[in-house]
Formats: C-alpha cells, structure tokens, sequence
C-alpha cells in the first residue's frame, strides 16, 4: 500500500498529476505516512497550494514523524512556486520570496528544528540570493577569502549567480566588475577580450596583488609587450605562495611559445623541486 503510493508520487516528475488517496482507516503511523505522501504528490505536481497547506497541517501534528520537516518543506514550496511566476510578476514573486525569508529566520530559532539547521541556512542563502543578490554576492565574496566551514556551497552559489548557465560572464542582476574584488577578479578573468585583459593589467598596476598577477598572466599574448613585465612579476614569487605553481605554469608557456626552452626547463627544474622537497616534508618517501 505504501510503496504503490510512493510510486505515484514519484510519477509526478514526468509530468500529469496522480495523488495518492487518503486513507479511510489505518494505524496512526499509516495515517502521517500518507499525509506526507499526498503532501509531495502535490509538491511534484506544482499544485503548490495544495502542497503548502498538507506541509503546514503536517507540522502542526506533534504525533508525526515529519512534524519537524513539514515547515522547512512548506517554505519550499513557497520558494519554488516563486520560481514559476512569469518574469512580468516580479511583485508576485518578492512577496512569497520575503515571506520565505521570514520564515526561515524564525525555524532558524525554532527549538527542536537543530536536525534540519544546515538544510535551513542554505535555504536563507537562496533566497538572500534572489531578493537581493548584490548584497549577496558582496557577502559572498568576503566568505570565500577567510576560513569558511560552508567554502563548497558558498563558492557553488557564488559561481552559479556571477555565471548563470555556467556559460559566458554576464553582468545582470546588479552584479558588475568593481563592486567586490574577488567577484570583479572572476569576472574579468572570464571575458575573453582586450578590453578585459587591459583591465586586468591596470588593476594588478594599481593593487600589486598577486591574484591580479596570476589574472594577467594566465591572459596576456606571449609575445605581448606586457610578458616580459609579467615574468618578472612572476619570478619574484616566492615558492612557499599558493599562487606559485599557476604562476610557474603560465610563466613556462610564454617561455615555450616564444622559443625560449631553456628559461622554461629552469622554471620546471625549480618548481620539480619545490614538489618533492613539499612531498618529503609530509613523509611521502618514508620507509
């Protein structure tokens, strides 16, 4: 009986909209477990209203198991109901994703709800995200250059909202070059371009940093006027920096498009060097 409805259920992912029956009579457990199986049958078939309502009544039931989840599973359906708004109803959207955003502030206070915490946080950052991405994004942006516990989510969310589609660098929804270093330093790296890799020359100039050093060279021509700069730059890294090993790359493929094999064989040697001597120290050639 369960499994054949959990098989409905599931049908509604392709499409249609099957909802298994309520049961006229059963154990208490049959009872929730059938709630909750009506309740993502509407889920999947995008009868948010319908699913919002079952989620709602789920959580207010102390005796089933999903008490806890139902909430967190309502704001769900609030979120993705907002998705599915036209484009032309931006107003619709901002209200069911502000009220989302309420109530997710207050499950992340709710007693009892530790259990879903994570799942929670990153529900608030989505939505965060879409009612406010420049915020966002400059928040994220911060994040990802100090020891952050959430790095792989932060830099997923970071990445998917500065490249939707993971196709070509846009500048949409308020996000531009200059509004955080980090988000500025991913988007001109990305635009395959002159006017780009000027930029990118002009920051490194300004700022010094060794990002923007590894920016330049990974973009600059090899037999551009601004290499030689460049591998200068590049060879007065020490090899101690997390940036060596792009830099020594990068450095020994201007060397080899321009014909200057034995300046790239030298580059290799030393950065052959450095690994070993890293490999020795963590005891890898131990007997």
């Amino acid at each position: 009986m369960w499994l054949a409805a959990q098989d409905q259920v599931f049908s509604n992912c392709s499409g249609g909209a099957i909802i298994p029956e309520p049961l006229p009579k059963g154990y208490p457990s049959e009872q929730t477990d059938r709630a909750y199986q009506i309740a993502a049958a509407h889920f999947y078939a995008g009868q948010w209203d319908e699913a919002q309502k079952e989620f709602e009544a789920i959580g207010k039931d102390p005796y089933s198991p999903y008490h806890t989840l139902a909430p967190y599973l309502a704001v769900r359906v609030l979120i993705r109901k907002a998705s599915f708004l036209p484009d032309t109803d931006m107003e619709g959207k901002k209200a069911l994703l502000t009220t989302a955003h309420d109530r997710l502030a207050a499950l992340a206070h709710e007693p009892g709800s530790a259990s879903i915490q994570e799942d929670v946080v990153r529900l608030q950052n989505l939505v965060k995200i879409e009612l406010d991405p420049v915020s966002r994004e400059k928040e994220l942006a911060e994040l990802l250059v100090k020891p952050d516990p959430a790095l792989y989510q932060d830099l997923w969310d970071f990445v998917t909202y500065l490249y939707p589609g993971n196709v070509v660098p846009i500048h949409t929804n308020g996000i531009k070059p200059g509004d955080a270093d980090l988000a500025d330093w991913v988007i001109e790296l990305g635009d395959q371009n002159a006017v780009a890799f000027a930029n990118i020359m002009a920051k490194w100039k300004a700022r010094g940093s060794i990002p923007w050093l590894v920016a330049a060279i990974t973009r600059v021509e090899p037999r551009a006027p601004e290499a030689k700069e460049l591998l200068e730059a590049a060879g007065k890294v020490p090899p101690g920096s997390p940036a060596y090993p792009s830099l020594a790359y990068h450095s020994v493929c201007i060397f080899l498009a321009t014909g200057r094999v034995e300046e790239a064989q030298k580059v290799l040697n030393l950065l052959f060097e450095k690994v070993v001597e890293a490999l020795r120290g963590r005891g890898a050639f131990a007997r």
